[in-house]
């Protein structure tokens, strides 16, 4: 019995995260360790406002950062935009919500970090939709007006094919 609650101990340990405030932690080499005994940190950084709720949070596994979000200034704790990481630290996605948590525009990047895709949306339906390649509107470029008409044109590096 003792052994089975040891293992349960360490299994919710291994699996716990953490929730530190920002001056708790350290970066170097793009890595984040704890302060109070230079751990690799995997858990939550949150920065938090006079009420309790969050203002901004980051999210770490093995001390690279995977997430960040940044909160509305209300009484609730409602997400205003997200942003996700690759590996090397560059933002892989970015979303920004709506205070009723309706996703208003993405940009989607590579993993250099160029922009590849942006979207907006209402209502949750695409309204505009525009790829890129080196930086520059490339493919099809779609969008709704707010009549409801459909557009679409077409771009090859960045210049617009007639």
């Amino acid at each position: 019995m003792k052994i089975l609650v040891l293992v349960l101990l360490l299994s919710l340990k291994t699996y716990s995260q953490q929730i530190l405030k920002p001056d708790e932690i350290i970066a170097h080499n793009d890595t984040v360790y704890r302060k109070v005994d230079s751990l690799i940190f995997t858990g939550k950084v949150q920065s938090l406002k006079r009420n309790g709720n969050p203002r901004f949070e980051a999210q770490f596994l093995n001390g690279i950062l995977l997430k960040t979000s940044q909160y509305y200034n209300t009484s609730k704790s409602i997400i205003s935009e997200e942003k996700f990481y690759n590996h090397k630290r560059f933002v892989m996605k970015r979303i920004k919500y709506s205070e009723n948590h309706d996703i208003l525009w993405t940009t989607t990047f590579n993993d250099k970090g160029d922009k590849i895709l942006e979207e907006d949306f209402k209502d949750g339906i695409t309204i505009y939709r525009c790829p890129y390649e080196n930086k520059k509107k490339h493919g099809n470029v779609f969008s709704i007006d707010k009549e409801g008409k459909i557009h679409e044109c077409e771009f090859f590096k960045g210049k617009l094919i007639k």
